[in-house]
């Protein structure tokens, strides 16, 4: 998740704002944000056929 934590943050999207907003006050990012971070990811095309968790 870090790296797609990272990747929301530089793209700008609403939950990677969210996230940065989070992290800039020294603050944990919450599941909520993780989780939706992970669903919009499971959403893309290389995803398709199956995905692997790792961590």
């Amino acid at each position: 998740t870090g790296d797609m934590l990272r990747a929301a943050v530089k793209a700008g999207t609403e939950l990677g704002l969210a996230a940065k907003k989070v992290m800039d006050a020294g603050g944990l990012v919450s599941d909520d944000i993780i989780i939706g971070l992970v669903k919009d990811r499971l959403k893309q095309a290389d995803c398709a056929n199956g995905y692997l968790f790792d961590g």
